[in-house]
């Protein structure tokens, strides 16, 4: 791991397989994510405060393979990093936007994204992580990222107690 105060520190480096990103401040941002195309690195992935469309959007559109929001557990966000490091993208804010995400109506099952529900469903069906890769044509890498999405949304501690929340709050069983 190298530390660096600018970006520029990096330019004579060799090429990272990942630079992460944490500007210091929002009006720092818009200079880092210029600044970081001439950074050599396979990968980028830009820390955030929190999950943020706008930002990852542009993020995006600067070449980044992803947005880190700091608010996401430890586990998510070392499946993200192993995620973007086999060549993927995470950019949980785009889900988030496509399933219109906020509504206090929506349960925790409702505001899983339709490939989140998909996973979850052959993990009520006692499906391992590489059957699920498997029978969904994703990478085992993806199916870790919404097993922690579904054990986050749940508030569970493993896939067991994740599935009965789940299940039980899209019957109707889950106290309010």
């Amino acid at each position: 791991m190298i530390e660096a105060a600018t970006l520029g520190e990096l330019v004579a480096s060799p090429p990272f397989s990942l630079l992460m990103i944490d500007p210091l401040s929002a009006a720092e941002l818009a200079e880092v994510l210029t600044e970081s195309m001439s950074a050599p690195a396979h990968r980028r992935l830009l820390m955030a405060p929190e999950r943020d469309l706008a930002l990852a959007r542009r993020a995006r559109a600067h070449g980044f393979s992803g947005i880190l929001p700091k608010t996401d557990d430890a586990p998510l966000m070392l499946a993200a990093i192993r995620l973007v490091l086999a060549g993927g993208e995470y950019f949980p804010c785009f889900e988030e936007d496509e399933a219109q995400i906020g509504s206090a109506a929506l349960g925790p099952a409702d505001r899983l994204s339709k490939r989140q529900r998909e996973v979850l469903e052959e993990m009520r069906l006692g499906r391992t992580n590489k059957e699920i890769a498997k029978t969904l044509g994703i990478s085992i890498a993806t199916v870790k990222l919404h097993v922690q999405a579904v054990l986050g949304a749940a508030g569970a501690r493993n896939r067991t107690e994740a599935v009965t929340r789940l299940f039980q709050g899209a019957a109707g069983g889950q106290d309010a």
